[in-house]
């Protein structure tokens, strides 16, 4: 089985006030190239974006990105980090499983594992786990004594 792991994209990023559109266009077409050689899945692990709120063009630069490996049947794990919105990445999460774009940006989906498969019919689980915002997990599983982020690892599950 041959999965691709990337992680911060940054997408939407500008540097001394220069758009990095082109390079980012050209880097995700380095990827797609990648995974023309056999992949069964890729995991992208946190900051697609460089902001809770990127600019237009990054989202459509993503969003031609998951349409082109959908049509390569490539299942797709993601999850946010501190540079996204969780609520803004994952709105669509679910109608997207259905496509093998699988967004968890939800912690009730923590136990929601992305079965992926390879042809030759073996099969692994991934558990995917989006950033850990200390206050959110301590709401969630009503601990006030979760003061950072190895409690929140080690005592919240």
């Amino acid at each position: 089985m041959k999965i691709l792991h990337t992680s911060d994209w940054h997408l939407g990023r500008t540097l001394h006030a220069h758009s990095l559109l082109e390079d980012h266009k050209d880097a995700l077409n380095q990827v797609l190239k990648e995974l023309s050689n056999d992949y069964d899945a890729i995991i992208i692990s946190g900051d697609i974006y460089d902001r809770a709120v990127p600019p237009q063009e990054a989202v459509t630069l993503f969003s031609s990105f998951l349409k082109e490996i959908s049509k390569q049947k490539i299942q797709a794990i993601i999850i946010p980090g501190n540079h996204d919105s969780p609520e803004r990445l994952g709105f669509a999460d679910i109608i997207l499983d259905e496509a093998g774009i699988h967004f968890r940006c939800n912690y009730s989906r923590l136990n929601n594992a992305v079965t992926i498969k390879d042809k030759k019919g073996y099969e692994v689980d991934i558990f995917a786990l989006p950033f850990v915002e200390k206050n959110i997990i301590k709401e969630k599983f009503d601990n006030n004594n979760i003061t950072d982020h190895i409690i929140c690892y080690s005592k919240s599950t």
